[in-house]
């Protein structure tokens, strides 16, 4: 859609519609193959792309406009037999196009037919016929209502035979197979039954109705889809009951006269929700479904493997290549997905169960109870058990093709055996750097002693040293690594009373031991598990070139705790050490309970940030600064169900975690969204041993080993797959893309930012770069990084400019009340990691408005009571800088401060609209007031900054830096509406005004001053229930300045334009009754001493009551005078306020003053969100879908003309 309008006397809006959606569900697949090359055909929206099977983007060409595209279809040979090229149908709702594919030049180049054909009726399936050229076909298509039409196009005419079945009913799905002659059509019922019947290709013209010759019942729900093996013998389907059925077809069905009932021959139930589609292979059947996983099963109807990776709900599309075995799938959260059916069938899991051997030189004291393993560790393939008896041992796995033979007792190792370590022992393995090198293995035990033995290739150990480390036993061993220096893995000790020693263990060249060193002495602070679970120690430079060393201990409480030193080593020469009072060293500061109650487990460094994991199942990511503090970026939780995380690892940019899920030890993939290992050990409360990250990386095989039964258990599990490249392209969102948020936009390079807030309780990140030589032409949107922390939808999303240079505040709220606000750097968006978001505070709305008052329990004991439900939703958010309304330098001289200072307010479902303050220098917010009109439900919200150039703060003389309350010239409103219909506006200056002056004594504190001991370094805080209580009671309430009822129903989206040189708005609103209501009015300003008094004035509304279709959910301006309206109707619509007397004027002031300048069809329905985005000349409009995931831009240009 192209179009000039001229909208003034010099202005003209060139309006240019181009459906550029890169962020669509995956709706169909294809593989091809093209000079023996294979690539993979993908159907987003209307756009088809083709992918190398290496993950390169090939091809992203608009076919099907404002349609989805449900299906491609290559030509067989018969119909097309040119190998440098590949013939395809494409098809989706009512339209037919078709395409070619040419190699050439090592690229790949689309050429498509000149027009789409469209068809009377919906398009279930379609295949070829016969072939000329692109503008000469023929072809056979499947329709809704059980007809085919045999369909041959021309560039003049097309024609069509309709061959409707005897049975004329609604179908949702269908397959048609050209055999010979005859078209043979399997068809869904919507009454759960497959009808087949057929008909000849050369059927005479006019209706035809032809008999069905099979019926197959047996489905309890409607049948998604079907599909034939080659010859025709056998038929799969797939239905809403979750089943996969699979039919034996007679040789002679096509001669059956009448109906015939026909028996399931098997029928696969496996999938926990609807399945979609399914595919007939040699040797398999492979099925997708709703519970998005790709499930591969036998002929015998055994599941084979279960294929997991998308996210969300669904699984839309899946195909498969017999040449390579590769199977393709795609998804609701725009991924796409491949896999090898090597790879699918049983897990190539090794299983081994050795008990331990039985030493008899141990002598009998009395019914002594048999050896038994106690703990177990793993260093390569081999598997170290430490006994109860204090026996040590060793034992190899073999895994190397052929070898079958399964370890027994005598394969075990023995390496020593020490009475000492017998009842108590701990063992700890030192990192694996190279596989030359030596691993050092310490044991400690009851008495305070540390065993340190070598452990070289294949498991040979030799005793180094033995020490007494401590006073009493030995709770902990750990080997610590130490970023940014030479030191090797560090050990660290933990005896009574929290005493941890740091010990550097020394090898000889021959990579034998030469020294022990202590470097440090630490004291862990009291607790009721008083012992090191986690450390890293991390070396930084001070300003006179001394090593200073940060240390980052995690305790089994799960706090941390950060200790800042240098090392002094003392060498232990006689194998003993005395550590005495006045060596402690105490923390410099803590974070008590991060991580829950049961621990922190793994703190790594990766990328300049430190990441912690505990058995809370959350990850925590911390910026470690050059003084040793610790200030938290964000916490994420890594999977659902997943409520111990045990290890972290990352590998070239995924984050690997290692943990427990009930009984199962897996290993999960961030980036791949899947487990990679599945073991069965019994759960985390169980000693165990896994492969390291150096060991993952040269084997491509995990080995697991723990204790089950008083028997050590080896696993051996393949990880190939994970390192070939199995996603094409990386998901989206999982569930419905609900709201937007404009962060960022260039209008030099037309590199852009955006946010989108999504019912899966994460925020997406966009990275968006136009094209350099098209502005119309856009290069796919790149998810930069998704922010995880909400624990409901993420309903609403705002922006402010932050004071730390290139920055964005982004504000977002969801259900349970929550409030977050992050810091996104917006310079470097081509980087590959989008910057460092950091989670900067967050807030539960219900927890700043307790009262004194009554409560039972808990609550009544600390005499605060809740007033606000943690049900309540944050509907709408809105935001900016409190410097906003200082547009003097008097001003902005007397608050120096305000640019950290910005106004938030949260409309909530429960009709309360909270305001605060949010300081960016201490990271907090503080209640404002709490606004009441509205009894239904907030909707939407926007605010206004207006500036009175009639009067400065400079014309109120010398008395205006005595005032405690702030004088603004500018004023500030906030309109607010909900499900009533109608708008309600608040004047906010005042109320701000004299929160400053209250709070002004606070406003010049060095920022330094409020990093205090613990809760300092959290993610964010809110100010004491105290001062919120206060600023709530002293505050001054915002004044309702006005109401206005525009609407029948709900208000869904808010829009303000300003009239250029005059103090008067236009104000646009949209709601479910499809109107569209734009109220003209100005401001006007009162003036009492030094204190200003703005009012609202309304002059004229302008309704126009059918805009649209249907519910109208965005409108944004995108000139003074100009509008672009979206609806659930799949429309879009630019409207043009016409602003002159009109001899149309109704007798109530009325004048009908909307100008239609256009309407844009496009194919996503139900549009949630809609936002302007500003690129070099061009304004794009970004809608934000409940179809899961959806990008659309709409191009507006506007060209000034000026005649010379």
């Amino acid at each position: 859609v192209c179009s000039r309008i001229h909208i003034g006397d010099y202005m003209e809006l060139q309006i240019t519609c181009i459906e550029r959606a890169s962020l669509l569900p995956v709706t169909a697949l294809e593989f091809c193959s093209i000079t023996g090359i294979e690539f993979l055909l993908a159907g987003e929206g209307s756009c088809l792309k083709a992918f190398s099977c290496d993950g390169s983007l090939l091809i992203k060409e608009e076919v099907l406009p404002f349609r989805k595209i449900h299906g491609i279809r290559l030509a067989p040979k018969e119909v097309h037999s040119n190998p440098s090229s590949a013939l395809l149908l494409v098809f989706g709702h009512k339209g037919l196009r078709t395409a070619m594919i040419r190699y050439e030049d090592d690229s790949l180049r689309l050429e498509c037919s000149r027009k789409v054909t469209e068809l009377p009726d919906w398009i279930l399936d379609v295949c070829w016929v016969a072939f000329h050229d692109l503008e000469h076909l023929e072809v056979v298509a499947v329709t809704a209502h059980n007809a085919v039409m045999v369909l041959r196009t021309s560039p003049t005419e097309d024609t069509a035979v309709v061959i409707q079945s005897e049975v004329n009913c609604i179908l949702y799905s269908a397959r048609a197979r050209l055999l010979g002659n005859s078209i043979v059509v399997a068809a869904g019922t919507v009454f759960n039954r497959i009808l087949l019947w057929h008909s000849e290709s050369e059927a005479s013209p006019g209706p035809t109705r032809v008999a069905v010759r099979l019926s197959l019942s047996g489905h309890q729900g409607v049948i998604f889809s079907l599909g034939f093996n080659e010859d025709l013998s056998r038929l799969v389907s797939v239905s809403d009951d979750r089943t996969i059925r699979l039919w034996n077809l007679p040789l002679d069905w096509k001669a059956l006269e009448g109906m015939e009932q026909h028996a399931c021959a098997l029928v696969l139930y496996g999938h926990t929700s609807r399945v979609w589609d399914a595919r007939l292979l040699p040797g398999c059947i492979v099925s997708i479904g709703e519970d998005t996983t790709c499930r591969v099963w036998s002929y015998r109807g055994e599941c084979l493997q279960v294929v997991e990776g998308h996210k969300g709900r669904n699984v839309w599309s899946l195909a498969v290549s017999r040449e390579r075995n590769l199977v393709a799938t795609g998804g609701g959260d725009c991924s796409i997905r491949v896999f090898t059916l090597k790879s699918a069938e049983r897990d190539s899991e090794c299983a081994m169960d050795v008990k331990i051997p039985q030493l008899q030189s141990i002598p009998e004291a009395g019914h002594r109870k048999p050896d038994a393993p106690r703990s177990v560790l793993l260093s390569g393939r081999t598997a170290i058990c430490l006994t109860s008896d204090g026996c040590l041992y060793a034992l190899e796995m073999d895994t190397a093709p052929g070898a079958t033979a399964t370890p027994v007792e005598k394969d075990w190792v023995h390496i020593l055996h020490d009475p000492e370590f017998a009842g108590y022992s701990i063992m700890a393995l030192s990192e694996f750097c190279d596989p030359q090198e030596l691993r050092m293995l310490a044991l400690g035990n009851l008495r305070g002693y540390i065993k340190l033995l070598s452990v070289a290739h294949r498991g040979v150990c030799s005793v180094e040293a033995t020490w007494k480390a401590h006073e009493g036993k030995v709770f902990s061993l750990n080997w610590v690594s130490c970023i940014n220096s030479s030191l090797s893995s560090l050990l660290f000790s933990c005896g009574p009373e929290g005493i941890t020693i740091c010990w550097d263990i020394k090898p000889s060249e021959g990579h034998h031991l030469t020294a022990i060193f202590t470097l440090a002495t630490l004291i862990l602070p009291p607790s009721k598990h008083r012992w090191i679970s986690a450390a890293l120690v991390v070396q930084d430079i001070d300003d006179c070139d001394k090593s200073i060393y940060s240390i980052i201990a995690g305790d089994r409480k799960g706090s941390l705790h950060v200790y800042r030193s240098e090392f002094v080593p003392t060498l232990v020469e006689d194998h003993s050490i005395t550590v005495t009072g006045d060596k402690f060293m105490e923390p410099l500061y803590s974070l008590r309970g991060v991580h829950g109650p049961n621990g922190v487990t793994c703190i790594t460094f990766h990328n300049g940030s430190v990441y912690t994991a505990g058995r809370d199942g959350y990850c925590r990511q911390y910026h470690l600064s050059l003084e040793g503090r610790m200030s938290e970026l964000t916490k994420f939780r890594v999977v659902k169900g997943m409520d111990w995380i045990e290890r972290l690892m990352f590998i070239d940019g995924d984050l690997l975690a290692l943990g427990f899920h009930t009984t199962d030890m897996i290993l999960y993939s961030c980036n791949q969204n899947k487990y990679i290992v599945r073991i069965n050990c019994g759960g985390g409360h169980r000693s165990y041993g896994f492969s390291s990250k150096q060991e993952l990386l040269s084997a491509k095989e995990a080995f697991a080993v723990y204790i089950k039964q008083s028997a050590v258990c080896l696993r051996v599990a393949s990880i190939e797959a994970y390192f070939t490249k199995p996603v094409l392209q990386p998901a989206f969102v999982g569930r419905e893309a609900v709201s937007l948020s404009v962060l960022h936009s260039d209008l030099t390079s037309g590199t852009g930012l955006v946010a989108v807030g999504s019912e899966d309780c994460s925020i997406c990140l966009l990275l968006l770069q136009p094209s350099a030589s098209n502005d119309r032409d856009l290069s796919p949107c790149k998810v930069l990084k998704t922010l995880q922390g909400h624990i409901s939808s993420v309903r609403a999303l705002s922006s402010s400019p932050s004071c730390h240079g290139n920055c964005r505040l982004l504000f977002s709220g969801g259900a349970r009340a929550s409030l977050k606000a992050w810091l996104v750097p917006v310079g470097g968006l081509d980087s590959e990691n989008g910057g460092d978001v950091t989670l900067e505070a967050e807030l539960f709305l219900h927890q700043d408005s307790l009262k004194p008052g009554r409560g039972k329990g808990k609550a009544k004991h600390k005499g605060l009571v809740s007033e606000l439900p943690p049900e309540c939703r944050v509907m709408a958010l809105v935001s900016f800088p409190i410097s906003e309304l200082c547009s003097s330098d008097l001003e902005r001289g007397i608050c120096p401060h305000t640019s950290a200072l910005h106004y938030v307010a949260a409309g909530c479902s429960d009709a309360v609209i909270k305001q605060y303050v949010y300081n960016e220098k201490d990271r907090s917010f503080c209640a404002l007031a709490q606004l009441t009109f509205h009894d239904r439900c907030i909707l939407s919200m926007e605010y206004l900054i207006h500036r009175d150039t009639k009067k400065t703060s400079t014309d109120a003389g010398d008395d205006f830096q005595k005032r405690d309350t702030f004088f603004f010239n500018s004023c500030g409103f906030l309109f607010s509406a909900a499900t009533d219909g109608k708008i309600a506006v608040w004047s906010l200056d005042r109320a701000i005004s004299e929160w400053l002056g209250s709070q002004g004594h606070s406003l010049t504190k060095d920022e330094d001053s409020s990093l205090k001991e613990d809760s300092a370094h959290s993610v964010g805080k809110t100010v004491s229930l105290t001062s919120d209580l206060t600023a709530c009671e002293t505050g001054q309430v915002p004044d309702l300045t006005t109401s206005i009822e525009v609407h029948q129903s709900g208000i869904n989206d808010i829009a303000i334009s300003s009239i250029t040189g005059t103090d008067s708005y236009h104000i646009a609103t949209v709601g479910d009754d499809n109107a569209l209501a734009v109220t003209h009015f100005s401001v006007t300003t009162s003036y009492y001493g030094l204190n200003p008094r703005a009012n609202i004035v309304v002059q004229k509304q302008f309704i126009e009551p059918s805009a649209h279709y249907s519910s109208i959910t965005g409108v944004r301006f995108i000139n003074p005078d100009v509008l672009v309206t979206t609806s659930i109707d799949q429309r879009m619509v630019v409207w043009q306020i016409v602003d002159r007397p009109s001899p149309d004027a109704t007798p109530d002031g009325g004048i009908p003053s909307l100008k239609r300048l256009a309407c844009l069809p496009h194919s996503v329905a139900d549009v949630s969100s809609l936002r302007v985005y500003h690129s070099r000349s061009v304004i794009s409009l970004w809608t934000c879908h409940d179809n899961h995931s959806i990008a659309l831009h709409v191009y507006l240009k506007f060209v000034l003309q000026v005649d010379i």
